[in-house]
């Protein structure tokens, strides 16, 4: 896994989308929609594993991808003691 610190140009800042928690059998279909609609170059979302923190999932199917610059790359791993405070998903049957 590799961390990446991504430079997002000031023109970029207001593509910023938000998103607040809700359902989390949601979670996927509503990233799918947010790739698909490519209505933001980012978005924001709250972290399953720093509660209070921020993601930025970028959206590579927006038109102003290219415009984001990786300005560094480092090598990570997750610390087992956080993956292991993680509850299973849910997986509803179908």
């Amino acid at each position: 896994m590799i961390l990446l610190l991504i430079e997002i140009p000031d023109m970029l800042q207001l593509k910023i989308g938000n998103w607040t928690p809700g359902d989390p059998l949601a979670f996927r279909q509503i990233g799918d929609e947010w790739i698909k609609s490519a209505s933001t170059v980012v978005l924001q979302v709250p972290s399953v594993l720093a509660p209070g923190q921020k993601n930025y999932p970028i959206n590579p199917k927006h038109h102003l991808f290219g415009a984001t610059k990786i300005v560094s790359k480092t090598p990570f791993t997750f610390d087992s003691r956080l993956l292991s405070s993680i509850p299973p998903p849910v997986i509803a049957n179908p």
